[in-house]
């Protein structure tokens, strides 16, 4: 788990400590992909490889490195792979950690609502029988925006919208990358 410093001016990222690992790989064997083709190849081949490995490491960066629970001053803030979650804290009704977290929170409809963190840190083994940091963590902050601004602010809901523009991007290396090839 990456924890920056809890208080209300700064927000902490909550992913798990490998989520990293495999795009960092990824990324410097795509690296040393374009170095090689560069070095050795013709500047077209140099060019198609270029463009189909930055496809690739631009989604393993949107599926694996980008998700993550960010914990603010006003609310929760889940980022996934398609969607973005805003959840301020007079909407969050729980937390449960296990395997994954998951949030409850009043959605805008009045009915409760269950959304998933894909890559927040879920229950270290070391802390079976303990209260869990990303608990911890989150519940700092609530109670920091309770003594604060929390008491006469009116019924907040879950504010959900779409990842396009990064989807918008791959797509369009993608494009490019089967365009160049297949000319």
């Amino acid at each position: 788990m990456s924890v920056g410093a809890v208080g209300t001016g700064r927000a902490v990222v909550l992913r798990q400590s490998g989520a990293v690992l495999v795009p960092v790989a990824v990324w410097v064997f795509c690296g040393l992909g374009v170095a090689d083709a560069v070095i050795e190849g013709t500047p077209g081949y140099a060019l198609r490889t270029t463009v189909s490995l930055s496809a690739i490491a631009w989604a393993t960066w949107l599926v694996l490195a980008s998700p993550c629970l960010v914990v603010e001053g006003t609310g929760l803030r889940v980022v996934n792979p398609l969607r973005v979650h805003w959840v301020p804290f007079a909407a969050l009704e729980g937390v449960r950690v296990r395997g994954l977290t998951t949030l409850t929170a009043r959605h805008a409809s009045g009915r409760t609502r269950q959304i998933t963190s894909w890559n927040a840190p879920g229950v270290p083994r070391r802390y079976a029988g303990t209260t869990i940091p990303i608990t911890e963590v989150i519940e700092r902050f609530r109670s920091s925006w309770e003594r604060t601004a929390g008491r006469g602010q009116p019924e907040a809901t879950v504010a959900t919208s779409w990842r396009w523009r990064p989807w918008l991007a791959l797509v369009a290396l993608v494009a490019a990358s089967t365009g160049i090839w297949f000319r």
